[in-house]
């Protein structure tokens, strides 16, 4: 079969499958076809649009990337379970942005960034190679210093580890939220 004019094809559930723009173009004959003229063809987007009753639609906007286009009603409809995931994977990015943006110890905030752990790690070891002579100038996030002693550099792994397990038990209690809500409503109004 081949088209005369500008059309679109369709399957049985609306879906615009296959166009074409000229005459003599191949086509399937197994699907219904809508003539269009040159100037609809030209604005047709076919993945924005369907067709009922003989007659192509654009789709609405979509309500959020949770939605899901329902080919049977025409229209989107909430993926509950998606729109779950992305607001726990939402959670999770803010709970490792501000796990690395720096933890209170001995009155101080200090860094928590993946080298500020590296060194913290470092100079523990040092700290327990020299013994409760340890002392050192710890720069700040402020960039001022804190003068650290032996116990207090000891200390500080689990300082920073408390305040990271605070955040995590803060994320986590949101997780809990998201996966207790029923609507888009009740899973957006859960921020960090």
């Amino acid at each position: 079969m081949f088209t005369s004019n500008p059309a679109a094809f369709y399957n049985e559930l609306g879906q615009i499958v296959f166009t074409c723009s000229d005459s003599g173009t191949l086509v399937p004959p197994d699907f219904p076809r809508i003539d269009l003229t040159n100037v609809e063809y030209e604005s047709l987007v076919s993945w924005s649009s369907y067709v009922k009753d003989g007659v192509i639609h654009a789709k609405p906007d979509q309500p959020s990337p949770s939605h899901e286009w329902d080919w049977p009603t025409f229209s989107w409809v909430l993926n509950l379970s998606d729109a779950k995931t992305k607001a726990k994977d939402r959670i999770t990015e803010a709970r490792n942005v501000e796990e690395a943006s720096g933890f209170i110890a001995f009155g101080k905030v200090l860094d928590s960034d993946s080298n500020a752990v590296q060194r913290i790690s470092v100079a523990v070891q040092a700290a327990n190679a020299v013994g409760e002579s340890y002392i050192v100038d710890w720069a700040c996030k402020d960039n001022t210093t804190i003068t650290l002693d032996y116990w207090m550099m000891l200390a500080l792994p689990a300082v920073m580890a408390n305040a990271a397990n605070t955040l995590h038990i803060k994320a986590r209690t949101l997780k809990e939220q998201i996966d207790a809500a029923v609507s888009l409503e009740e899973i957006n109004a859960i921020v960090w």
